[in-house]
């Protein structure tokens, strides 16, 4: 069963353009990083919304290299080989 946080975070991430969707989908995964329920997907959602930016690629690539931790075989890591 998915986690209600990952799914509002992966609908405010479709619509990351619009006014704040980014930064509270960010808020969203980054909670559950913290309470130790972050799937790989939610670490490869959450390196995709640092990679937005710049400033953001440290977090981007300590995120996406959690979610392989988490499982080297996780389908979402095809879409963000390019931080490796």
């Amino acid at each position: 069963m998915s986690d209600p946080r990952f799914d509002e975070a992966l609908a405010l991430a479709a619509r990351r353009e619009e006014a704040d969707h980014r930064a509270r989908a960010i808020r969203l995964l980054e909670a559950m990083v913290q309470d130790g329920s972050a799937s790989p997907r939610a670490r490869f959602l959450l390196a995709s919304l640092y990679d937005d930016h710049p400033e953001g690629y440290p977090q981007a690539i300590a995120h996406y290299r959690a979610g392989l931790a988490l499982d080297p075989k996780d389908s979402g890591r095809a879409t963000t080989s390019r931080w490796r």
